[in-house]
C-alpha cells in the first residue's frame, strides 16, 4: 500500500534581521513639574537667586493661589503683588507698575507640563 502523501506546506522564508512591521511611533509619556515640590537648586542661569526667590514664593503660598487657578498671578521678590484674569491684564500691571524690574508673572497651577527643547527644559 502506497502511504499517503500530505500536501507540503512552502516553507517560510527566514525574516532578515532589518525587516521588521511599522509600528505607530510612541509619544514619551508627559512629564509634569509638580510645585508642591520645587526644589529652588534647580534655577539656573542669569538672575537665578531673584527667579528662585520669586517661585518659592509661588510654591509657598500655593494652596492660597489656588482658590484662583487658571488666573495669573504677578510675584516681586517675596510679595504677592495681585492676582489678574488673563496673563495680557497681568502683563500691562507688571509694566506699569515695575517697568524693566524683574517679576514673574504665571499662570496659577499645582502642576505643569515639562517641555524638552534639545537641552533646555521650558
Amino acid at each position: 500500500m502506497a502511504k499517503s502523501q500530505k500536501p507540503t506546506r512552502a516553507k517560510k522564508s527566514p525574516r532578515r534581521a532589518d525587516h521588521h512591521r511599522a509600528t505607530k511611533p510612541r509619544l514619551p509619556k508627559q512629564e509634569y513639574m509638580d510645585w508642591r515640590t520645587f526644589d529652588p537648586s534647580t534655577v539656573r542661569g542669569t538672575n537665578a537667586a531673584e527667579l528662585a526667590e520669586q517661585l518659592v514664593t509661588y510654591r509657598d503660598h500655593l494652596d492660597e493661589l489656588l482658590r484662583h487657578k487658571g488666573k495669573y498671578v504677578i510675584i516681586r521678590g517675596r510679595e504677592i503683588i495681585g492676582i489678574y484674569a488673563d496673563e495680557q491684564e497681568a502683563m500691562r500691571e507688571a509694566i506699569d507698575r515695575f517697568g524693566g524690574e524683574h517679576v514673574l508673572v504665571k499662570q496659577i497651577v499645582a502642576k505643569e507640563p515639562v517641555h524638552y527643547m534639545g537641552g533646555v527644559v521650558y
